[in-house]
């Protein structure tokens, strides 16, 4: 009983972290969050291994390979050092799967343990970023971009927060067994995903919300607590939010300090005044049905007659759209055309650009995507490698590190054998999932709220990168284990298979460590730029720590060229371009060094045109070009 109580609690205690302190999509938690998850699942799978059923073992075989071909592909990707931090970051969901899996062996109570950390978690993650709007110091850069982002830094990932929180919160709400403050709590956590999702301006997020909503209802109970549940909090989170929009200092970007903090205190007012309105109603509606319970049979008869509604007014809602579009086939292929418009000039980012329908230059993404595949049909240009293998397809001058589609992502870094490996594991989540949602009892209702989790997790990633946040890839994976892992058996390991999981362990978190570490190192190398000899040292250490980087070489060459060593300057560049031969920024640093330290102007030449080749669109290159 007592290491079952302890891995719940570390459990719980590593979502809380992973949520709260992810830190978006940079690699600077990955090796306290991570290491974590990775002792966490040494530990369990030592004392108490899980031994699922066919669904779950070939979920954690087929994840298992994937990440095992992740890594591979450093050996032939055009961006190994990338490759190996996405290669960690896939270790680490790993080790997140294998953790949900011995808590849902070990921990009878597991899914209602991590619905409801995930839903508290989420909601202050929500809290924090509608603060961010109230009080403009905690935002900085507020100023420069309206959309709500919040600890992640990216509006479309903290949409898919409030999407989450959508069945968790509905969960918390409707439970007729949950205490009065904690319905209470789940109905205002809706309230927040609401003014979250729609200051978030994400039409991808609202898409997936919606869906969660439609299909927490679908598989959900009770029905009538959550439709009331939903329309009562939802109304109220739509009022907060159109207070927000005709706000200025809180819906628009670029306006002065004193207009963002007049703004912002009044919409922490309404804030303030919907979420107290919330909880009040819902707490007294909570009380009052425990004292005078509605019978049984009407209360399910109510709530399928919400729900038949609630659909009802949706198709309705759907074919007034279609009325007033017009001819239908025109209008798909106006919607069509739109779509895959490069970049629309036009979409501002304000209420109005719900009603957009352009892909906002991720049809072009997906086509790049797709011209990576082609040239790398079998084994991918590398894991993590899209944003250097796109460049001599790309039709615009955006660096984006992955084309926002996980599909598409999977196939372009790596190819087929990538794609069909992730699709293995995929498949058998989803059907162990749904198997997991056939048993009734007092279970069933947290996992159908955790079922939706991951539902909205898969559902955004065909439009997104949620590989890269392990703010959300984290929990998704540790849920889908539990939910695979519930009543499995576990065995102890024998001795040499606890001694080789544990140096498996120790492997790990070297490979975590190390990046980490370089990364310090170029960090202080930059800095210490004025003092070229430290700043060469560094340099140089870092590359000893991480030989497959090239902002190392880059930086070493760099100080090297300020102590007036030019031999060794130029003897690194030409180092960092057999690393990353396929790199147009390693052709282009040497082209320039020819061009302006050397003027040798035929091999500046020469260098240049192979950068421009490998990045046509590339405005630098094309500036040295003439000047060479």
């Amino acid at each position: 009983p007592g290491s079952v109580s302890a891995v719940a609690v570390a459990a719980a205690g590593l979502l809380i972290a992973t949520v709260l302190l992810g830190d978006g999509s940079s690699d600077d938690r990955l090796l306290w969050i991570g290491g974590a998850a990775v002792l966490l699942a040494g530990i369990v799978a030592i004392l108490r291994l899980p031994r699922p059923d066919r669904a779950g073992f070939v979920f954690l075989v087929g994840l298992g390979a994937f990440v095992v071909w992740s890594g591979l592909s450093i050996l032939w990707s055009v961006e190994p050092d990338r490759s190996w931090s996405y290669f960690n970051r896939s270790i680490v969901l790993l080790a997140f799967a294998v953790v949900g899996l011995a808590l849902g062996a070990l921990v009878a109570r597991a899914p209602r343990l991590v619905a409801a950390t995930l839903a508290v978690s989420f909601g202050l993650v929500l809290a924090w970023a509608l603060l961010g709007k109230v009080f403009p110091d905690l935002d900085p850069d507020g100023e420069r971009v309206a959309r709500l982002r919040g600890s992640l830094g990216y509006w479309n990932a903290l949409a898919l927060v409030a999407a989450m929180a959508v069945p968790l919160s509905l969960w918390a709400a409707a439970r007729r067994t949950h205490p009065h403050a904690a319905r209470a709590g789940g109905a205002v956590l809706f309230l927040l995903a609401t003014v979250a999702l729609l200051l978030t301006y994400s039409r991808g997020g609202a898409l997936v919300a919606f869906g969660a909503l439609g299909v927490w209802l679908a598989i959900g109970s009770p029905r009538l607590e959550s439709v009331v549940a939903a329309v009562g909090a939802g109304a109220a989170g739509l009022v907060v939010a159109v207070v927000g929009f005709v706000l200025p200092g809180v819906s628009e970007e670029r306006q002065s300090e004193d207009v963002r903090a007049d703004d912002g205190l009044l919409f922490g007012l309404a804030l303030v005044a919907g979420a107290l309105l919330v909880f009040t109603a819902a707490f007294l509606a909570a009380r009052e049905e425990g004292r005078r319970p509605l019978d049984e049979a009407l209360r399910r008869r109510l709530g399928r007659m919400a729900t038949v509604a609630a659909g009802a007014l949706l198709v309705g809602a759907l074919a007034l759209g279609v009325v007033r579009a017009g001819n239908p086939v025109d209008w798909v292929g106006d919607a069509v055309s739109e779509f895959s418009e490069p970049l629309d000039p036009t979409l501002e980012d304000d209420p109005v650009r719900f009603a957009a329908l352009s892909s906002n230059t991720r049809w072009s993404w997906w086509e790049d995507a797709l011209e990576v595949f082609r040239e790398h049909p079998v084994v991918g240009a590398g894991a993590g490698a899209y944003d250097v293998a796109r460049r001599p397809f790309r039709d615009d001058t955006l660096a984006p590190v992955e084309p926002h589609s996980l599909p598409l992502q999977f196939l372009a870094e790596l190819g087929i054998v990538g794609f069909l490996l992730i699709a293995l594991p995929a498949a058998a989540a989803t059907a162990g999932i749904v198997g997991a949602l056939r048993p009734a009892g007092d279970e069933r209702p947290a996992v159908a709220a955790l079922t939706v989790v991951v539902a909205a997790y898969a559902a955004h990633g065909l439009a997104e990168f949620n590989w890269d946040y392990i703010v959300l890839s984290g929990p998704a994976f540790l849920v889908i284990g539990l939910l695979l892992g519930r009543g499995a058996p576990t065995r102890r390991l024998h001795r040499w298979p606890s001694l080789a999981t544990a140096g498996a362990a120790v492997v790990v978190l070297l490979s975590l460590a190390v990046p980490w570490l370089a990364a310090r190192k170029v960090d202080d190398a930059r800095s210490a730029i004025t003092d070229p000899a430290r700043s060469a040292r560094l340099a140089e250490d870092a590359h000893d720590l991480n030989p497959l980087a090239v902002e190392p070489l880059l930086l070493w060459s760099q100080a090297e060229e300020a102590r007036g060593d030019y031999e060794e300057a130029r003897r690194l560049l030409v180092e960092s371009v057999e690393l990353q031969p396929e790199n147009p920024r390693t052709w282009r640093e040497l082209g320039e060094f020819e061009l302006e330290v050397l003027m040798r102007r035929d091999l500046a030449h020469r260098y240049l045109a192979r950068a421009r080749e490998l990045d046509p669109k590339d405005p630098l290159t094309a500036q040295l070009l003439q000047e060479s």
